[in-house]
Protein backbone atom coordinates (compact mmCIF):
# COMPACT_ATOMS: atom_id res chain seq x y z
CA UNK A 1 0.00 0.00 0.00
CA UNK A 2 1.12 3.52 -0.76
CA UNK A 3 2.19 5.47 2.30
CA UNK A 4 2.58 9.24 2.23
CA UNK A 5 5.08 11.22 4.27
CA UNK A 6 2.25 12.44 6.50
CA UNK A 7 1.43 8.83 7.42
CA UNK A 8 5.05 8.17 8.37
CA UNK A 9 5.15 11.34 10.49
CA UNK A 10 1.91 10.40 12.30
CA UNK A 11 3.29 6.94 13.13
CA UNK A 12 6.50 8.42 14.54
CA UNK A 13 4.65 10.97 16.67
CA UNK A 14 1.90 8.64 17.89
CA UNK A 15 3.89 5.45 18.50
CA UNK A 16 6.79 3.38 17.36
CA UNK A 17 8.29 4.26 13.95
CA UNK A 18 7.33 1.01 12.18
CA UNK A 19 3.78 0.65 13.54
CA UNK A 20 1.40 -0.16 10.72
CA UNK A 21 3.92 -2.18 8.72
CA UNK A 22 3.67 -5.96 8.34
CA UNK A 23 6.80 -8.09 7.99
CA UNK A 24 6.95 -11.79 7.11
CA UNK A 25 9.99 -13.35 8.77
CA UNK A 26 11.38 -16.41 7.00
CA UNK A 27 14.75 -16.29 8.75
CA UNK A 28 16.73 -18.79 10.80
CA UNK A 29 20.10 -18.76 12.55
CA UNK A 30 21.13 -15.66 14.44
CA UNK A 31 21.58 -12.73 11.98
CA UNK A 32 18.22 -13.07 10.22
CA UNK A 33 16.09 -13.39 13.37
CA UNK A 34 18.04 -10.52 14.94
CA UNK A 35 17.29 -8.25 11.97
CA UNK A 36 13.59 -9.18 12.04
CA UNK A 37 13.51 -8.64 15.82
CA UNK A 38 14.79 -5.10 15.31
CA UNK A 39 11.83 -4.40 13.01
CA UNK A 40 9.46 -5.85 15.65
CA UNK A 41 11.10 -3.81 18.42
CA UNK A 42 10.42 -0.65 16.39
CA UNK A 43 6.72 -1.50 16.08
CA UNK A 44 6.35 -3.60 12.92
CA UNK A 45 3.89 -6.50 13.04
CA UNK A 46 6.39 -9.31 12.43
CA UNK A 47 4.96 -12.73 11.61
CA UNK A 48 7.54 -15.49 11.90
CA UNK A 49 6.91 -18.32 9.41
CA UNK A 50 8.03 -21.61 10.97
CA UNK A 51 8.20 -25.15 9.63
CA UNK A 52 5.67 -27.39 11.40
CA UNK A 53 7.05 -29.91 13.89
CA UNK A 54 10.58 -28.49 14.05
CA UNK A 55 11.51 -28.57 17.76
CA UNK A 56 15.15 -27.54 17.24
CA UNK A 57 16.19 -24.21 15.80
CA UNK A 58 19.82 -24.53 14.67
CA UNK A 59 22.02 -22.60 17.08
CA UNK A 60 19.08 -21.23 19.08
CA UNK A 61 18.09 -24.37 20.98
CA UNK A 62 14.48 -25.24 21.70
CA UNK A 63 11.51 -23.00 21.05
CA UNK A 64 11.00 -22.32 24.76
CA UNK A 65 14.68 -21.68 25.52
CA UNK A 66 15.88 -18.19 26.47
CA UNK A 67 17.88 -17.63 23.27
CA UNK A 68 14.93 -18.43 21.00
CA UNK A 69 12.59 -16.31 23.13
CA UNK A 70 14.98 -13.35 22.97
CA UNK A 71 15.51 -13.59 19.20
CA UNK A 72 11.78 -13.78 18.52
CA UNK A 73 10.34 -11.36 21.07
CA UNK A 74 7.57 -9.08 19.85
CA UNK A 75 6.80 -11.44 16.94
CA UNK A 76 3.76 -13.53 16.17
CA UNK A 77 4.30 -16.91 14.55
CA UNK A 78 2.56 -19.39 12.32
CA UNK A 79 3.65 -22.86 11.23
CA UNK A 80 3.40 -23.25 7.45
CA UNK A 81 4.83 -26.06 5.35
CA UNK A 82 6.13 -24.18 2.31
CA UNK A 83 6.78 -27.48 0.53
CA UNK A 84 3.04 -28.21 0.30
CA UNK A 85 0.54 -26.49 -2.05
CA UNK A 86 -1.80 -25.57 0.85
CA UNK A 87 1.13 -24.05 2.73
CA UNK A 88 2.10 -21.96 -0.28
CA UNK A 89 -1.50 -20.70 -0.61
CA UNK A 90 -1.40 -19.53 3.01
CA UNK A 91 2.00 -17.90 2.54
CA UNK A 92 0.93 -16.03 -0.61
CA UNK A 93 -2.26 -14.86 1.12
CA UNK A 94 -0.09 -13.35 3.87
CA UNK A 95 2.34 -11.92 1.29
CA UNK A 96 -0.51 -10.10 -0.52
CA UNK A 97 -0.83 -7.62 2.33
CA UNK A 98 2.73 -7.65 3.74
CA UNK A 99 5.02 -4.66 3.38
CA UNK A 100 8.31 -6.51 3.88
CA UNK A 101 9.59 -10.06 3.59
CA UNK A 102 12.89 -10.89 5.24
CA UNK A 103 14.68 -14.17 4.56
CA UNK A 104 18.14 -15.69 4.75
CA UNK A 105 17.75 -18.84 2.67
CA UNK A 106 20.58 -20.31 0.66
CA UNK A 107 20.47 -18.89 -2.91
CA UNK A 108 18.43 -21.64 -4.64
CA UNK A 109 15.99 -22.49 -1.82
CA UNK A 110 13.49 -19.67 -2.42
CA UNK A 111 13.37 -20.52 -6.14
CA UNK A 112 12.88 -24.21 -5.40
CA UNK A 113 10.00 -23.35 -3.04
CA UNK A 114 8.51 -20.88 -5.55
CA UNK A 115 8.67 -17.93 -3.14
CA UNK A 116 11.35 -15.86 -4.87
CA UNK A 117 10.95 -12.11 -5.35
CA UNK A 118 9.54 -12.41 -8.88
CA UNK A 119 6.72 -14.69 -7.70
CA UNK A 120 5.86 -12.49 -4.72
CA UNK A 121 6.01 -9.34 -6.87
CA UNK A 122 3.23 -10.77 -9.07
CA UNK A 123 0.78 -10.60 -6.16
CA UNK A 124 2.27 -7.61 -4.32
CA UNK A 125 4.29 -5.18 -6.47
CA UNK A 126 4.94 -2.93 -3.46
CA UNK A 127 6.74 -5.62 -1.47
CA UNK A 128 10.18 -4.91 -0.04
CA UNK A 129 12.38 -7.99 0.17
CA UNK A 130 15.29 -8.00 2.57
CA UNK A 131 18.01 -10.56 2.12
CA UNK A 132 20.73 -9.09 4.27
CA UNK A 133 21.03 -7.70 7.78
CA UNK A 134 23.04 -4.64 6.73
CA UNK A 135 20.15 -3.45 4.54
CA UNK A 136 17.90 -3.32 7.61
CA UNK A 137 20.34 -1.14 9.52
CA UNK A 138 20.96 1.04 6.45
CA UNK A 139 17.23 1.80 6.27
CA UNK A 140 17.09 3.02 9.91
CA UNK A 141 17.84 6.55 11.06
CA UNK A 142 21.36 6.66 12.54
CA UNK A 143 19.96 7.31 16.02
CA UNK A 144 18.12 3.95 15.93
CA UNK A 145 20.83 1.82 14.33
CA UNK A 146 22.69 -0.63 16.55
CA UNK A 147 25.86 0.06 14.58
CA UNK A 148 25.81 3.85 14.84
CA UNK A 149 28.58 5.55 16.81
Amino acid sequence: PSRGLGDVYKRQVQGLPLEGYTVLDLTRARAGPTAARQLADFGADVIKIEMPGDPQYADMGTRHGPDFQNLHRNKRSIAINLKEPDGLKIFFKLAESADVIIENYRPKVKHKLGIDYDEIYKINPGIIKIKDFMLVTAMMPASMSPISA
